[in-house]
């Protein structure tokens, strides 16, 4: 097999830029018509840009090439586009979208499309483009689940429908006129992509081979997934030759989470999104011939290749979701060297690309976008100035086929978009006879701060909760937790900086938590939106949702930094007590600490984690990372006989006020410094963005009394944490993060921090026979949430639910009426 290399100094290219995101910048579109994300990168694609709802997943070219369809999670399944006048030509089916399958029969009249919910949609296509006579052709179920459909291919003839059985790891093929299963084959774990090739059907699966006897496993959708003994992701990811003809399958093992697929000859293109390469396999030899790493840096790790397609007789072309660019390779023959002709800035997590050869045009897909004007992600239709963490707008670009003028310029802008002049001051050696000071410049550098305490609470807005503070950019107008119901975070802010632009990566706590502790997110999380058919990963349970760079209390580990972790990514609880599926993990995992439920108290939480304290200071047994996990912010909403929304905040408060300030009444106080940050913020409203958050930091070393205006984001608060700890980052996201040097000064004030005790009692939501009208319909509707598991509850009730529970029954804003949760059904099933 041949590894080969690609000629591109990608690297000294970003030395002569700056920094993507200096100084004070905000989240959303900006004046020279880029936009910020929530990531810490910016986005000003080249070409043309359209603009979706939803999150696209695929695309497909009619073979007349004068519309697109895009396959959409949230919302209508099927997007059409206009390429000529880029319009939204309409969108429509029902059902929710998959992560992948969409595909023209060869004539153009019928689009297939696969959902997520047991079925694959037929259309036919009319003259301009249009769908119409949308068919539900259903599969059988997978066990006590509905199947999920993946990736899809029809046959030349149009006859028959190839369809990747995600849930039960299978190839089935169809009658695609009526859906009749005409043939099974069985296949490897999470099948993804289908191609056609010859009598040659070829399936990526992101879970590899079936597991053999004895070899370590994990779980992903139900099914075992071989895989690491660290933080128990899939160990290899394969690709079925299987024959039509014969029925054999010939499995050939690839790249890590295998996605998109591309033919050309006798060679398939596999693009290995969690394996950051292309892996080429000979069709006649049934092996891989070579593998393109495509890394744009030594050290990107993580950018996810998630689709791939020829570029003529020689190019290549390669979706990179995480740098929010297209990799555009010379590469005629796989026993030669590929070569990087250059990259092209898209929009926001390119998932999809297609060649328009007529046109001499690339059309890729990006699931998350632009920003929706005027400024900012999300906001609300007649209330402009409030956003929700939901207004991640998909889309296309359409770029021309690139000169070599267009290439090098292209470079330049994807790295500085990206702000890859960081990486690297991030990978120059520690210096010898360093004074320790809070931040070190360089990793490895000593640090005045021994412990750091990384608090991830649940789900709110700058705004909700600090919106009151006049100090900072706050809106009171969408307060909802100000200083009577959270005077230790006011405290907090006063004491310690006051951060008002801080950003949450993510958009639900599926993304949010694995944003917090892998500084990135994983293909297969970005495409489960619109479903989270396989799972919901918040808190583990998922071999697949893990990125091979892993979490970081394993780069503390690794690093022979001590960790303990409490309740964070515990996905369930035994006899034995708290566990986790992440081998890494559990060995740290206090056991005793509750993983996430509704039904413990923070004050409880606090209880247990200040009494192991109590008894590791006095033995200098102190981990030097501490993660903790507090959700109870998240609230219970409306639910009869449940804590109301305050009542679950203001225990959250007091016990994080606790927490700092046993800490700064601890011996190890003058080492310690302590982030606070919230996993996501979908459950409120912001008037400068959805994902604009709160971020707490309190230490000796912390500046007091500072309103910081620097942009952070979540990756920040992670590359600090290695920063003070000496690990080196673990992803491209990281590496050219930001360290938080703004917050801390190099002299320390030791000055304890005094807890403010709670001022809310404790209070609870009245039963619905105590109640009338639409207090009573929200009441009864709570009644049936699941509210043990994040996410559970149809977002947009529960937002509201917490709106009217604080402020009384007004409109929530964007409304202009006070709703009842039968207006809002529709609506929250495609949010959810």
């Amino acid at each position: 097999m041949r590894r080969t290399g690609v000629a591109l100094a990608v690297v000294a290219a970003t030395a002569v830029v700056a920094g993507a995101l200096p100084g004070d910048r905000r989240v959303g579109r900006q004046g020279d018509g880029s936009v910020v994300t929530p990531t810490g990168q910016m986005v000003r694609p080249a070409g043309l840009a359209v603009e979706v709802a939803g999150r696209p997943n695929a695309v497909a070219l009619h073979p007349r090439g004068h519309t697109a369809a895009l396959l959409t999670a949230l919302g209508a399944p099927v997007t059409v586009v206009d390429l000529t006048s880029r319009r939204v030509l309409q969108r429509t089916g029902s059902g929710k979208a998959s992560f992948a399958g969409l595909a023209y029969a060869p004539d153009g009249r019928a689009l297939y499309a696969s959902l997520a919910d047991g079925a694959v949609l037929r259309f036919a296509v009319g003259a301009d483009g249009r769908l119409s006579h949308a068919a539900r052709l259903a599969l059988p179920s997978a066990g006590r689940h509905a199947e999920i459909a993946g990736g899809l291919a029809v046959s030349p003839d149009g006859r028959r429908l190839h369809v990747a059985l995600n849930r039960s790891n299978a190839l089935a093929v169809l009658d695609a006129a009526t859906g009749r299963l005409l043939r099974r084959y069985p296949v490897g774990v999470a099948p993804h992509d289908v191609l056609l090739a010859g009598g040659t059907a070829v399936v990526s699966e992101q879970g590899g081979a079936a597991p053999r006897p004895g070899e370590r496993t994990n779980g992903s959708a139900g099914t075992p997934v071989a895989s690491t003994a660290g933080n128990g992701a899939a160990a290899a990811g394969t690709v079925s030759l299987v024959d039509l003809r014969t029925g054999r399958v010939a499995r050939v093992r690839v790249g890590l989470h295998p996605a998109g697929l591309a033919l050309r000859g006798r060679h398939v293109y596999v693009a290995n999104a969690a394996g950051d390469s292309v892996s080429v396999v000979d069709l006649a030899a049934r092996r891989v011939v070579a593998t393109l790493p495509v890394a744009p840096f030594a050290g990107a790790a993580g950018v996810s290749p998630n689709a791939v397609a020829p570029l003529g007789r020689e190019g290549l072309v390669v979706s990179l979701g995480r740098a929010n660019a297209v990799a555009v390779y010379r590469w005629p023959d796989p026993a030669r060297p590929a070569t990087l002709l250059g990259l092209l800035p898209t929009g926001w997590y390119p998932d999809a690309v297609a060649v328009d050869a007529p046109r001499r045009r690339l059309v890729v897909a990006h699931a998350k976008g632009l920003a929706a004007p005027p400024a900012s992600f999300g906001a609300l239709a007649g209330h402009p100035d409030a956003a929700d963490v939901r207004g991640e707008r998909g889309g296309l670009t359409l770029v021309a086929f690139p000169s070599a003028a267009a290439l090098r310029d292209g470079t330049r802008a994807v790295a500085e978009l990206n702000g890859w002049a960081a990486a690297a001051a991030a990978r120059l050696a520690p210096r010898r006879g360093v004074a320790p000071v809070p931040v070190p410049a360089r990793v490895g550098e000593p640090s005045t701060i021994k412990h750091v305490f990384y608090v991830v609470k649940e789900n709110r807005t700058y705004d909700q909760v600090l919106g009151d503070d006049p100090r900072g950019d706050g809106d009171p107008r969408y307060l909802q937790f100000g200083e009577s119901v959270t005077p230790n975070q006011h405290l907090l802010a006063k004491r310690f900086p006051l951060l008002d632009n801080v950003y949450v990566s993510g958009t639900v706590s599926a993304d949010g938590h694995q944003w917090a502790m892998q500084a990135n997110v994983t293909d297969y999380v970005e495409r489960q939106f619109g479903s989270f058919a396989r799972g919901y990963s918040y808190d583990g349970g998922d071999a697949l949702a893990y990125a091979p760079t892993g979490f970081l209390w394993e780069n503390a580990l690794r690093h022979h930094r001590s960790v303990r972790v409490y309740g964070e990514f515990a996905d369930h609880r035994d006899r034995t007590g708290t566990r986790s599926d992440v081998p890494s993990l559990d060995r740290v995992l206090a056991r005793h600490y509750p993983p996430f439920t509704l039904e413990v108290s923070d004050a409880e939480r606090m209880r247990v984690l200040l009494g192991d304290l109590a008894a590791q200071v006095p033995k200098h047994g102190v981990a030097d990372l501490t993660i903790v996990q507090l959700p109870l912010d998240h609230t219970h909403g409306l639910v009869p006989g449940r804590p109301t929304p305050q009542s679950d905040v203001a225990d959250n408060d007091a016990a994080l006020g606790r927490l700092v300030d046993w800490l700064s009444h601890s011996p190890i106080w003058h080492e310690t410094a302590v982030f606070v940050v919230e996993d996501d913020a979908q459950d409120g409203l912001d008037h400068v963005d959805g994902h604009r958050t709160t971020m707490f930091v309190a230490s000796p070393y912390a500046r007091a009394g500072l309103v910081d205006h620097t942009f952070y984001t979540q990756v920040d608060v992670v590359r600090t944490v290695e920063q003070i700890l000496g690990l080196p980052p673990m992803t491209v996201m990281d590496l050219v993060a930001r360290p938080m040097t703004t917050v801390f000064a190099t002299a320390p004030d030791v000055t304890p921090f005094v807890a403010v005790p709670r001022l809310l009692p404790e209070t609870t939501n009245p039963e619905p026979a105590a109640l009338t009208g639409a207090a009573r319909a929200w009441a009864e509707a709570s009644e049936e949430w699941d509210l043990d598991h994040p996410d559970a509850a149809p977002e947009q009730q529960l937002n509201r639910a917490i709106w009217y529970a604080v402020r009384g029954f007004v409109p929530y804003p964007g409304d202009g009426r006070v709703l009842l949760p039968s207006d809002l059904g529709a609506e929250a099933e495609d949010d959810d």
